[in-house]
Protein backbone atom coordinates (compact mmCIF):
# COMPACT_ATOMS: atom_id res chain seq x y z
CA UNK A 1 0.00 0.00 0.00
CA UNK A 2 0.95 3.70 0.07
CA UNK A 3 3.86 4.45 2.45
CA UNK A 4 4.41 7.66 4.33
CA UNK A 5 6.84 8.52 7.15
CA UNK A 6 4.53 9.58 9.97
CA UNK A 7 5.61 11.64 12.97
CA UNK A 8 3.61 9.81 15.63
CA UNK A 9 4.98 12.01 18.38
CA UNK A 10 2.81 14.94 17.29
CA UNK A 11 0.09 13.13 19.25
CA UNK A 12 2.10 12.88 22.50
CA UNK A 13 1.02 16.26 23.86
CA UNK A 14 -2.63 15.48 23.15
CA UNK A 15 -2.34 12.10 24.91
CA UNK A 16 -0.64 13.56 27.97
CA UNK A 17 -3.14 16.39 28.19
CA UNK A 18 -5.89 13.80 28.36
CA UNK A 19 -4.22 12.23 31.44
CA UNK A 20 -4.40 15.47 33.38
CA UNK A 21 -0.79 15.33 34.63
CA UNK A 22 2.90 15.28 33.68
CA UNK A 23 4.01 12.09 35.48
CA UNK A 24 3.34 9.92 32.47
CA UNK A 25 5.38 8.49 29.62
CA UNK A 26 4.09 7.65 26.21
CA UNK A 27 5.44 4.90 23.96
CA UNK A 28 4.25 3.70 20.55
CA UNK A 29 3.81 0.09 19.49
CA UNK A 30 2.73 -1.87 16.44
CA UNK A 31 0.48 -4.34 18.38
CA UNK A 32 -1.84 -4.30 21.33
CA UNK A 33 0.24 -7.06 22.95
CA UNK A 34 3.40 -5.01 22.65
CA UNK A 35 1.64 -1.96 24.05
CA UNK A 36 0.31 -3.92 27.02
CA UNK A 37 3.79 -5.31 27.67
CA UNK A 38 5.45 -2.01 27.04
CA UNK A 39 7.78 -3.70 24.57
CA UNK A 40 8.84 -3.85 21.81
CA UNK A 41 8.45 -0.14 21.08
CA UNK A 42 8.54 1.63 17.77
CA UNK A 43 12.11 2.78 17.73
CA UNK A 44 11.78 6.07 15.89
CA UNK A 45 8.19 7.23 16.36
CA UNK A 46 8.96 10.64 14.85
CA UNK A 47 9.72 9.04 11.48
CA UNK A 48 7.68 5.91 11.26
CA UNK A 49 6.90 4.37 7.84
CA UNK A 50 3.57 2.62 7.91
CA UNK A 51 3.44 -0.96 6.70
CA UNK A 52 -0.33 -1.11 6.23
CA UNK A 53 -2.79 1.48 5.02
CA UNK A 54 -4.73 2.18 7.11
CA UNK A 55 -2.72 0.88 10.08
CA UNK A 56 -3.61 0.90 13.77
CA UNK A 57 -0.94 2.19 16.13
CA UNK A 58 -1.06 1.34 19.81
CA UNK A 59 0.03 3.62 22.62
CA UNK A 60 1.24 2.64 26.09
CA UNK A 61 0.70 5.28 28.73
CA UNK A 62 2.67 4.63 31.91
CA UNK A 63 2.25 6.47 35.21
CA UNK A 64 5.78 7.01 36.37
CA UNK A 65 4.67 7.33 39.95
CA UNK A 66 2.57 4.21 40.29
CA UNK A 67 3.90 2.20 37.40
CA UNK A 68 0.37 1.62 36.15
CA UNK A 69 0.03 1.21 32.37
CA UNK A 70 -2.93 1.78 30.09
CA UNK A 71 -3.27 1.52 26.31
CA UNK A 72 -5.16 3.05 23.48
CA UNK A 73 -5.05 2.86 19.72
CA UNK A 74 -5.43 5.14 16.73
CA UNK A 75 -5.19 4.69 13.00
CA UNK A 76 -2.75 6.21 10.63
CA UNK A 77 -3.76 6.39 7.01
CA UNK A 78 -2.09 7.70 3.92
CA UNK A 79 -4.70 9.41 1.79
CA UNK A 80 -4.12 9.90 -1.91
CA UNK A 81 -2.29 13.17 -2.44
CA UNK A 82 -4.40 16.05 -3.77
CA UNK A 83 -3.46 17.15 -7.29
CA UNK A 84 -4.06 20.65 -8.62
CA UNK A 85 -3.97 20.09 -12.36
CA UNK A 86 -2.44 23.01 -14.24
CA UNK A 87 -4.86 25.02 -16.36
CA UNK A 88 -4.26 24.72 -20.09
CA UNK A 89 -5.55 28.23 -20.78
CA UNK A 90 -6.57 31.42 -19.07
CA UNK A 91 -10.14 31.78 -17.85
CA UNK A 92 -11.44 34.30 -20.38
CA UNK A 93 -14.65 36.31 -20.46
CA UNK A 94 -15.82 39.09 -22.75
CA UNK A 95 -16.14 42.67 -21.58
CA UNK A 96 -19.70 43.92 -21.23
CA UNK A 97 -19.29 47.16 -23.16
CA UNK A 98 -17.28 48.72 -25.95
CA UNK A 99 -14.31 50.78 -24.82
CA UNK A 100 -12.38 53.21 -26.98
CA UNK A 101 -9.45 54.09 -24.69
CA UNK A 102 -7.16 51.33 -26.07
CA UNK A 103 -6.35 50.33 -22.50
CA UNK A 104 -7.48 46.87 -21.48
CA UNK A 105 -5.55 46.75 -18.18
CA UNK A 106 -8.45 48.30 -16.26
CA UNK A 107 -11.20 46.20 -17.84
CA UNK A 108 -13.08 44.23 -15.21
CA UNK A 109 -15.79 41.60 -15.20
CA UNK A 110 -17.23 39.06 -12.81
CA UNK A 111 -15.86 35.52 -13.02
CA UNK A 112 -17.74 32.43 -11.86
CA UNK A 113 -14.76 30.66 -10.30
CA UNK A 114 -16.74 27.50 -9.66
CA UNK A 115 -16.75 26.84 -13.41
CA UNK A 116 -13.01 26.20 -13.16
CA UNK A 117 -13.26 23.45 -10.51
CA UNK A 118 -13.56 20.55 -12.93
CA UNK A 119 -10.34 21.32 -14.85
CA UNK A 120 -8.16 21.71 -11.76
CA UNK A 121 -9.62 18.53 -10.24
CA UNK A 122 -9.10 16.47 -13.35
CA UNK A 123 -10.60 13.10 -12.51
CA UNK A 124 -10.59 13.61 -8.75
CA UNK A 125 -13.97 13.09 -7.13
CA UNK A 126 -15.46 16.49 -6.16
CA UNK A 127 -17.18 14.73 -3.26
CA UNK A 128 -13.77 14.02 -1.71
CA UNK A 129 -11.76 16.99 -2.97
CA UNK A 130 -12.49 20.66 -2.46
CA UNK A 131 -11.31 23.63 -4.53
CA UNK A 132 -10.70 27.12 -3.17
CA UNK A 133 -9.27 30.30 -4.69
CA UNK A 134 -6.90 32.93 -3.26
CA UNK A 135 -5.31 36.21 -4.22
CA UNK A 136 -1.75 35.12 -3.32
CA UNK A 137 0.30 31.95 -3.29
CA UNK A 138 0.92 32.39 0.44
CA UNK A 139 -2.80 32.53 1.18
CA UNK A 140 -3.36 29.45 -0.95
CA UNK A 141 -0.66 27.57 1.00
CA UNK A 142 -2.19 28.64 4.31
CA UNK A 143 -5.65 27.56 3.17
CA UNK A 144 -7.48 29.85 5.59
CA UNK A 145 -11.14 29.93 4.52
CA UNK A 146 -11.33 33.54 5.72
CA UNK A 147 -9.01 34.65 2.92
CA UNK A 148 -10.58 32.48 0.21
CA UNK A 149 -12.18 34.36 -2.68
CA UNK A 150 -15.93 34.30 -3.04
CA UNK A 151 -17.55 33.58 -6.37
CA UNK A 152 -18.47 35.40 -8.52
CA UNK A 153 -15.21 37.33 -8.28
CA UNK A 154 -14.49 40.68 -9.96
CA UNK A 155 -10.92 41.12 -11.15
CA UNK A 156 -9.00 44.21 -10.11
CA UNK A 157 -6.39 44.22 -12.91
CA UNK A 158 -6.45 42.67 -16.36
CA UNK A 159 -5.15 40.06 -16.75
CA UNK A 160 -5.01 38.90 -13.11
CA UNK A 161 -3.34 35.77 -11.70
CA UNK A 162 -5.05 34.06 -8.78
CA UNK A 163 -4.14 30.84 -6.97
CA UNK A 164 -6.15 27.66 -6.69
CA UNK A 165 -5.93 25.14 -3.87
CA UNK A 166 -7.17 21.55 -4.08
CA UNK A 167 -7.70 19.72 -0.78
CA UNK A 168 -8.25 16.01 -0.20
CA UNK A 169 -11.20 15.96 2.18
CA UNK A 170 -11.58 12.15 2.26
CA UNK A 171 -12.68 11.09 5.78
CA UNK A 172 -9.99 9.03 7.62
CA UNK A 173 -10.08 6.39 10.35
CA UNK A 174 -7.63 8.32 12.50
CA UNK A 175 -8.70 8.64 16.14
CA UNK A 176 -5.97 11.19 16.71
CA UNK A 177 -4.97 13.61 13.91
CA UNK A 178 -1.72 13.09 12.06
CA UNK A 179 0.21 15.23 9.61
CA UNK A 180 -1.89 15.92 6.51
CA UNK A 181 0.48 18.30 4.68
CA UNK A 182 0.39 16.21 1.50
CA UNK A 183 -3.40 16.40 1.21
CA UNK A 184 -3.47 19.64 -0.82
CA UNK A 185 -1.77 21.17 -3.84
CA UNK A 186 -1.90 24.59 -5.48
CA UNK A 187 -1.68 26.00 -8.98
CA UNK A 188 -2.17 29.35 -10.69
CA UNK A 189 -5.09 30.54 -12.82
CA UNK A 190 -5.07 33.61 -15.06
CA UNK A 191 -8.28 35.63 -15.31
CA UNK A 192 -8.55 37.63 -18.54
CA UNK A 193 -11.16 40.09 -19.81
CA UNK A 194 -11.21 40.19 -23.60
CA UNK A 195 -12.35 43.47 -25.17
CA UNK A 196 -15.40 43.77 -27.37
CA UNK A 197 -14.85 44.99 -30.93
CA UNK A 198 -15.20 48.76 -30.58
CA UNK A 199 -16.87 50.70 -33.38
CA UNK A 200 -19.77 53.08 -33.86
CA UNK A 201 -21.88 53.27 -37.00
CA UNK A 202 -23.45 56.61 -37.81
CA UNK A 203 -27.03 56.85 -36.58
CA UNK A 204 -28.25 57.11 -40.16
CA UNK A 205 -27.07 57.08 -43.75
CA UNK A 206 -28.62 58.54 -46.89
CA UNK A 207 -28.93 57.01 -50.34
CA UNK A 208 -30.21 58.77 -53.43
CA UNK A 209 -32.61 57.06 -55.82
CA UNK A 210 -33.21 58.05 -59.41
CA UNK A 211 -36.48 58.92 -61.09
CA UNK A 212 -37.91 55.42 -61.00
CA UNK A 213 -37.51 55.40 -57.24
CA UNK A 214 -35.51 52.20 -56.99
CA UNK A 215 -32.19 52.40 -58.81
CA UNK A 216 -29.52 53.74 -56.48
CA UNK A 217 -27.78 56.80 -57.86
CA UNK A 218 -25.34 57.29 -55.03
CA UNK A 219 -24.87 55.64 -51.68
CA UNK A 220 -22.28 56.10 -48.94
CA UNK A 221 -20.59 53.06 -47.43
CA UNK A 222 -21.75 51.95 -44.00
CA UNK A 223 -18.39 51.20 -42.41
CA UNK A 224 -17.15 49.86 -39.11
CA UNK A 225 -13.64 51.19 -39.60
CA UNK A 226 -12.21 47.84 -38.45
CA UNK A 227 -9.70 45.57 -40.18
CA UNK A 228 -10.75 42.29 -41.78
CA UNK A 229 -7.42 40.90 -40.58
CA UNK A 230 -8.54 40.88 -36.96
CA UNK A 231 -12.32 40.76 -37.18
CA UNK A 232 -15.11 38.90 -38.95
CA UNK A 233 -18.34 40.57 -40.01
CA UNK A 234 -21.93 39.39 -40.39
CA UNK A 235 -24.34 41.88 -41.97
CA UNK A 236 -28.13 41.76 -41.73
CA UNK A 237 -30.37 43.71 -44.07
CA UNK A 238 -33.71 45.49 -43.57
CA UNK A 239 -35.56 42.16 -43.67
CA UNK A 240 -33.55 40.94 -40.66
CA UNK A 241 -31.82 38.22 -42.66
CA UNK A 242 -28.09 37.74 -43.09
CA UNK A 243 -26.65 39.09 -46.33
CA UNK A 244 -24.41 36.16 -47.37
CA UNK A 245 -22.40 38.15 -49.89
CA UNK A 246 -21.35 40.80 -47.38
CA UNK A 247 -18.50 39.68 -45.14
CA UNK A 248 -16.27 42.75 -45.06
CA UNK A 249 -15.95 45.74 -42.71
CA UNK A 250 -18.27 47.93 -44.81
CA UNK A 251 -21.35 47.63 -46.97
CA UNK A 252 -23.01 49.69 -49.71
CA UNK A 253 -26.76 49.78 -48.94
CA UNK A 254 -29.19 49.40 -51.82
CA UNK A 255 -32.49 50.06 -50.06
CA UNK A 256 -33.85 51.89 -47.06
CA UNK A 257 -34.23 50.26 -43.67
CA UNK A 258 -32.27 49.11 -40.65
CA UNK A 259 -28.91 47.44 -41.20
CA UNK A 260 -27.13 45.55 -38.42
CA UNK A 261 -23.56 44.24 -38.28
CA UNK A 262 -22.17 41.75 -35.79
CA UNK A 263 -18.40 41.96 -35.43
CA UNK A 264 -16.29 39.20 -33.85
CA UNK A 265 -12.73 39.71 -32.66
CA UNK A 266 -10.69 36.72 -33.83
CA UNK A 267 -7.32 38.13 -32.79
CA UNK A 268 -7.32 38.08 -28.98
CA UNK A 269 -8.19 34.45 -28.39
CA UNK A 270 -9.15 31.21 -30.06
CA UNK A 271 -11.22 30.17 -27.06
CA UNK A 272 -13.37 33.15 -26.15
CA UNK A 273 -13.92 35.32 -29.22
CA UNK A 274 -15.92 38.39 -28.33
CA UNK A 275 -18.61 39.95 -30.48
CA UNK A 276 -20.47 43.24 -30.53
CA UNK A 277 -23.08 44.70 -32.84
CA UNK A 278 -24.56 48.00 -33.94
CA UNK A 279 -27.55 49.05 -36.03
CA UNK A 280 -28.03 52.01 -38.32
CA UNK A 281 -30.93 53.41 -40.33
CA UNK A 282 -30.58 53.88 -44.07
CA UNK A 283 -32.93 56.51 -45.46
CA UNK A 284 -33.86 57.10 -49.09
CA UNK A 285 -34.20 60.47 -50.79
CA UNK A 286 -35.09 61.17 -54.42
CA UNK A 287 -36.10 63.95 -56.80
CA UNK A 288 -39.85 64.57 -56.83
CA UNK A 289 -42.67 64.64 -59.28
CA UNK A 290 -43.94 68.23 -59.21
CA UNK A 291 -47.08 70.06 -60.23
CA UNK A 292 -47.39 73.83 -60.47
CA UNK A 293 -50.86 75.37 -60.58
CA UNK A 294 -51.96 78.99 -60.93
CA UNK A 295 -54.50 79.33 -58.14
CA UNK A 296 -55.75 82.79 -59.14
CA UNK A 297 -58.05 83.73 -62.01
CA UNK A 298 -56.81 85.06 -65.32
CA UNK A 299 -56.38 88.84 -65.40
CA UNK A 300 -56.50 89.04 -61.56
CA UNK A 301 -54.75 91.92 -59.84
CA UNK A 302 -52.21 89.51 -58.34
CA UNK A 303 -51.33 85.91 -59.19
CA UNK A 304 -50.25 82.97 -57.04
CA UNK A 305 -48.60 79.73 -58.09
CA UNK A 306 -48.96 76.68 -55.84
CA UNK A 307 -46.27 74.02 -56.28
CA UNK A 308 -46.85 70.55 -54.87
CA UNK A 309 -44.64 67.47 -54.86
CA UNK A 310 -45.40 63.78 -55.04
CA UNK A 311 -43.13 60.79 -54.38
CA UNK A 312 -41.32 59.59 -57.45
CA UNK A 313 -41.47 55.81 -57.28
CA UNK A 314 -42.12 53.33 -54.50
CA UNK A 315 -42.73 54.98 -51.14
CA UNK A 316 -41.50 53.45 -47.91
CA UNK A 317 -41.31 54.55 -44.30
CA UNK A 318 -37.62 55.23 -44.87
CA UNK A 319 -38.23 57.93 -47.49
CA UNK A 320 -37.06 61.27 -46.09
CA UNK A 321 -37.20 63.50 -49.15
CA UNK A 322 -37.68 67.16 -48.30
CA UNK A 323 -37.68 69.87 -50.90
CA UNK A 324 -37.04 73.53 -51.58
CA UNK A 325 -38.45 75.65 -54.38
CA UNK A 326 -37.19 78.30 -56.81
CA UNK A 327 -39.10 80.65 -59.15
CA UNK A 328 -37.39 81.68 -62.37
CA UNK A 329 -33.90 80.92 -61.06
CA UNK A 330 -34.37 82.88 -57.85
CA UNK A 331 -33.33 81.84 -54.36
CA UNK A 332 -34.56 78.49 -53.11
CA UNK A 333 -37.21 78.71 -50.40
CA UNK A 334 -39.22 76.18 -48.37
CA UNK A 335 -41.93 75.88 -45.81
CA UNK A 336 -41.47 74.64 -42.28
CA UNK A 337 -42.53 72.06 -41.30
CA UNK A 338 -44.27 71.21 -44.61
CA UNK A 339 -41.36 70.88 -47.03
CA UNK A 340 -43.39 69.23 -49.77
CA UNK A 341 -45.30 72.26 -51.11
CA UNK A 342 -44.83 75.99 -51.58
CA UNK A 343 -46.95 78.91 -52.84
CA UNK A 344 -45.35 81.78 -54.75
CA UNK A 345 -47.44 84.94 -54.36
CA UNK A 346 -47.77 88.12 -56.39
CA UNK A 347 -46.27 86.54 -59.48
CA UNK A 348 -46.21 88.47 -62.75
CA UNK A 349 -47.93 87.46 -65.99
CA UNK A 350 -46.40 85.12 -68.52
CA UNK A 351 -44.36 81.95 -68.40
CA UNK A 352 -42.44 80.96 -65.25
CA UNK A 353 -39.92 78.22 -64.55
CA UNK A 354 -40.36 76.32 -61.28
CA UNK A 355 -37.38 74.35 -59.96
CA UNK A 356 -37.71 71.95 -57.03
CA UNK A 357 -34.69 70.27 -55.55
CA UNK A 358 -34.14 67.67 -52.85
CA UNK A 359 -32.63 69.24 -49.75
CA UNK A 360 -30.49 66.14 -49.31
CA UNK A 361 -28.78 66.76 -52.63
CA UNK A 362 -30.50 63.90 -54.45
CA UNK A 363 -31.58 65.76 -57.61
CA UNK A 364 -34.06 68.33 -58.86
CA UNK A 365 -37.11 68.61 -61.10
CA UNK A 366 -38.20 71.49 -63.34
CA UNK A 367 -41.57 72.51 -64.80
CA UNK A 368 -43.04 75.60 -66.40
CA UNK A 369 -46.33 77.37 -65.78
CA UNK A 370 -48.11 80.13 -67.68
CA UNK A 371 -50.13 82.91 -66.05
CA UNK A 372 -52.84 84.30 -68.34
CA UNK A 373 -52.74 88.08 -68.32
CA UNK A 374 -51.85 90.95 -70.63
CA UNK A 375 -48.78 93.16 -71.02
CA UNK A 376 -49.36 96.66 -69.68
CA UNK A 377 -47.35 98.11 -72.57
CA UNK A 378 -45.27 97.26 -75.62
CA UNK A 379 -42.63 99.12 -77.67
CA UNK A 380 -42.77 98.34 -81.39
CA UNK A 381 -39.44 99.98 -82.24
CA UNK A 382 -37.73 97.01 -83.89
CA UNK A 383 -35.19 96.40 -81.12
CA UNK A 384 -36.40 92.83 -80.61
CA UNK A 385 -37.91 93.50 -77.18
CA UNK A 386 -41.65 93.89 -76.64
CA UNK A 387 -42.16 94.62 -80.33
CA UNK A 388 -45.61 93.02 -80.39
CA UNK A 389 -48.51 92.73 -78.01
CA UNK A 390 -50.61 89.63 -77.23
CA UNK A 391 -52.26 87.93 -74.27
CA UNK A 392 -49.95 85.75 -72.14
CA UNK A 393 -51.06 82.15 -71.70
CA UNK A 394 -53.77 82.13 -74.39
CA UNK A 395 -51.91 80.01 -76.96
CA UNK A 396 -53.71 76.81 -75.98
CA UNK A 397 -57.09 78.45 -76.69
CA UNK A 398 -57.01 78.99 -80.50
CA UNK A 399 -60.74 79.73 -80.51
CA UNK A 400 -60.33 82.71 -78.21
CA UNK A 401 -61.12 86.09 -79.82
CA UNK A 402 -59.05 89.20 -79.20
CA UNK A 403 -59.98 92.69 -80.53
CA UNK A 404 -57.94 95.89 -80.23
CA UNK A 405 -59.51 99.40 -80.30
CA UNK A 406 -58.27 102.95 -80.13
CA UNK A 407 -59.43 105.32 -77.45
CA UNK A 408 -62.42 106.31 -79.57
CA UNK A 409 -63.60 102.71 -79.83
CA UNK A 410 -62.49 102.15 -83.40
CA UNK A 411 -61.59 98.51 -84.13
CA UNK A 412 -57.98 98.41 -85.20
CA UNK A 413 -57.13 94.72 -85.23
CA UNK A 414 -58.36 91.23 -84.42
CA UNK A 415 -55.34 89.15 -83.46
CA UNK A 416 -54.87 85.39 -83.25
CA UNK A 417 -54.30 83.81 -79.82
CA UNK A 418 -51.56 81.68 -81.38
CA UNK A 419 -49.94 84.41 -83.47
CA UNK A 420 -47.28 87.03 -82.85
CA UNK A 421 -49.81 89.62 -81.78
CA UNK A 422 -50.37 93.29 -82.74
CA UNK A 423 -47.37 95.16 -84.22
CA UNK A 424 -48.78 98.63 -83.49
CA UNK A 425 -49.99 99.43 -87.03
CA UNK A 426 -53.37 99.99 -88.70
CA UNK A 427 -53.68 99.36 -92.45
CA UNK A 428 -49.90 99.66 -92.66
CA UNK A 429 -49.77 102.97 -90.79
CA UNK A 430 -47.76 103.27 -87.57
CA UNK A 431 -50.03 104.12 -84.67
CA UNK A 432 -48.92 106.83 -82.25
CA UNK A 433 -47.97 106.50 -78.59
CA UNK A 434 -51.24 106.24 -76.69
CA UNK A 435 -53.48 103.99 -74.65
CA UNK A 436 -55.33 101.28 -76.53
CA UNK A 437 -58.18 98.97 -75.48
CA UNK A 438 -58.79 95.31 -76.00
CA UNK A 439 -61.53 92.76 -75.39
CA UNK A 440 -61.07 89.02 -75.15
CA UNK A 441 -63.40 86.07 -74.99
CA UNK A 442 -61.68 83.05 -73.32
CA UNK A 443 -62.10 80.08 -71.02
CA UNK A 444 -60.81 80.34 -67.48
CA UNK A 445 -57.60 78.25 -67.22
CA UNK A 446 -57.57 75.37 -64.72
CA UNK A 447 -61.31 75.71 -64.13
CA UNK A 448 -62.36 72.66 -66.15
CA UNK A 449 -65.24 74.68 -67.63
CA UNK A 450 -65.84 75.30 -71.36
CA UNK A 451 -67.94 78.38 -70.68
CA UNK A 452 -66.39 81.50 -72.16
CA UNK A 453 -65.76 84.66 -70.24
CA UNK A 454 -65.15 88.20 -71.48
CA UNK A 455 -62.58 90.65 -70.23
CA UNK A 456 -61.53 94.13 -71.38
CA UNK A 457 -58.82 96.53 -70.33
CA UNK A 458 -56.31 98.96 -71.83
CA UNK A 459 -52.57 98.97 -72.40
CA UNK A 460 -49.98 101.46 -73.62
CA UNK A 461 -48.09 101.70 -76.91
CA UNK A 462 -44.81 103.49 -76.40
CA UNK A 463 -42.54 104.72 -79.17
Amino acid sequence: GTIYNFDLTVNTATILAAQGGTNYTVTYHETQVAAAAGTPMIGTPSNYPNNLNPQEIFVAITNTTTGCLSTLGFFIEVNEAAVANAYANAYEVCDDNMEFDNNTSNDSMTFDLSTQDAEVLGGQDPLNYSVSYYLTQAEAEAGDPATALTSPFTNTVNPQVIYVRVDNDTPTTDTIPVDSSLCYETTALTLQVNPLPSFDLDDSYMICANTNGSEVVSSPAITTGLSATYYTFVWMGPDGNIIPSETGPSIIPTEGGNYTVEVTDVSTSTLTMCSSSDTTLVEVSQPPLIEATVTTAAFADTHNIEVTTAPNGVVSIFDVSVYEFSLDGGAFVSNTPDDNMYTFTDVGAGEHVITVRDKNGCGEAITTVMIMDYPLYFTPNGDGYNDTWNIYGIQDQPDATIYIFDRMGKLLKQISPTGQGWDGTYNGEIMPTSDYWFTIEYREPNSGSNAKKQFQAHFALKR
